[in-house]
């Protein structure tokens, strides 16, 4: 899955790169080394031409607790969408074929689980070179708003990194990022789509300062020393 990542990528170096003549004011430049979902984040759509926007991490969906009482309806958000199955599933299969976007990042964060804890790691193609999550997006609710909010789409995790999750998002380069944005058919990105940079993946593990999403800063992303963590429990190996 993911869960956290970070952008540091300015706006003007997106639009060179996607050639994007847009000119939108309101469009924050400001970099963020903790993003989390419902988080507010600068997103590229194809709205007839490319353009970046804002957009929520998270599609809502509205799940009625019981058919029969409406009335009782929750909402269960979704920050991933699974590649295997997005063609299959109703809530993410028209957004796939008609709603695509890229999601610029320059990492993600991931948990491993050693001695029975939870130690962050954080996964980049070094050093923190831009790379683009495959996502997809919707209308949080086109009658009352139209607001966006997107989901990034998800695979298992390749050999380098599967130690620290058996997830990873769906990450491209940009020439593929041009790709899944213009290709309206699902070939490009079969269930064994494997990304030519995914062999420059490494990771290294993070202080649980980055846990709070409230931390947002480069000491997220700061080297550390596994046995720092030894105050928590007794012989990491």
């Amino acid at each position: 899955m993911c869960g956290r990542f970070i952008n540091t990528n300015k706006i003007n170096k997106l639009k060179k790169i996607f050639d994007i003549k847009q000119n939108n004011e309101s469009l924050e430049d400001t970099p963020s080394y903790n993003i989390a979902p419902s988080n507010k984040v600068n997103i590229i759509i194809n709205n007839t031409y490319l353009q970046i926007e804002k957009a929520e991490w998270g599609i809502k969906y509205k799940i009625p607790s019981n058919f029969h009482e409406k009335q009782n309806q929750q909402y269960k958000t979704f920050i991933n969408s699974r590649l295997e199955t997005i063609t299959e599933k109703i809530l993410f299969k028209e957004s796939f074929f008609k709603k695509r976007c890229l999601i610029p990042a320059n990492g993600w964060y991931e948990w491993a689980i050693i001695k029975g804890k939870k130690i962050p790691h954080f996964i980049e193609v070094s050093p923190q070179e831009t790379i683009y999550f495959a996502g997809i997006w919707k209308f949080s609710n086109f009658k009352l708003s139209p607001k966006k909010t997107f989901s990034i789409i998800t695979k298992a995790a390749n050999k380098l990194i599967d130690d620290i999750h058996f997830r990873m998002p769906v990450i491209l380069t940009s020439n593929e990022a041009m790709i899944f944005m213009e290709e309206k058919e699902e070939i490009y990105l079969k269930n064994n789509f494997i990304s030519t940079i995914e062999e420059d993946l490494n990771y290294y593990p993070v202080s649980k300062y980055v846990n709070s999403p409230l931390n947002d800063s480069k000491t997220c992303i700061k080297p550390i020393n596994i046995k720092e963590y030894e105050h928590d429990f007794s012989s990491i190996v």
